[in-house]
């Protein structure tokens, strides 16, 4: 969510007039869920949505690690 926040607050900061603001880059919806052992996420759109708003995708599948990995236990989280 910094990310986001970062993104869509820095061209409001660097302007002194509503009409100097910038278009602003649209964000994906990111939500991450770790209950015990188990980690879910997802970014975006998902098949179901996208096919019946007609629209083309890609589906790529990645196995991130569950946090960053200078921190000690990072473990892959794999696509079910």
């Amino acid at each position: 969510m910094a990310n986001v926040a970062n993104r869509q607050g820095a061209p409001g900061g660097k302007t002194t007039s509503p009409d100097d603001l910038r278009e602003l880059w649209p964000s994906l919806g990111t939500a991450i869920v770790k209950v015990f052992d188990i980690v879910a996420a997802t970014v975006g759109w998902n098949e179901r949505r996208l096919q019946a708003a007609g629209r083309p995708f890609r589906a790529i599948h990645s196995h991130p690690f569950d946090h960053a990995t200078y921190y000690p236990g990072a473990t892959r989280m794999a696509a079910s």
